[in-house]
């Protein structure tokens, strides 16, 4: 009678688990850090600083007499509405990195985030 598992498929299969648990511990840690609650989206008009926003918690914030918006989802912050001809600054996407900014130029305001970077800078599998 011939065996289902031969030793090495057993230590093979034994070796695979363990490495994608040790994956999935990864991912989960860097997605859901405490780092990503330490991050803040800064607003500011004409240099100085009109409001911050929590990463952590979805939000819009509007500056009325603009029309402009800047939205926190997932994580993410994005400018959603703008005055301004080309809207560059609604096209640029969300920005979630310290570092990491949206400019309007002809609105003078830029939405910059604020925080810690990460210990892990990206996982590739």
């Amino acid at each position: 009678m011939s065996k289902i598992l031969s030793k090495k498929d057993a230590v093979f299969l034994c070796v695979s688990a363990l490495f994608s648990a040790l994956l999935c511990f990864f991912v989960y840690s860097s997605l859901f850090s405490p780092d990503a609650a330490k991050k803040t989206a800064v607003i500011s008009r004409s240099g100085k600083i009109v409001h911050e926003m929590k990463l952590s918690e979805d939000g819009t914030f509007l500056i009325e007499d603009l029309g402009f918006e800047v939205t926190v989802r997932d994580g993410c912050a994005f400018v959603s509405r703008s005055p301004c001809k080309g809207r560059y600054c609604v096209n640029s996407g969300r920005i979630s990195r310290p570092g990491a900014a949206v400019i309007c130029v002809p609105c003078e305001i830029t939405v910059t985030v604020r925080g810690e970077e990460s210990a892990i800078d990206g996982v590739a599998g």
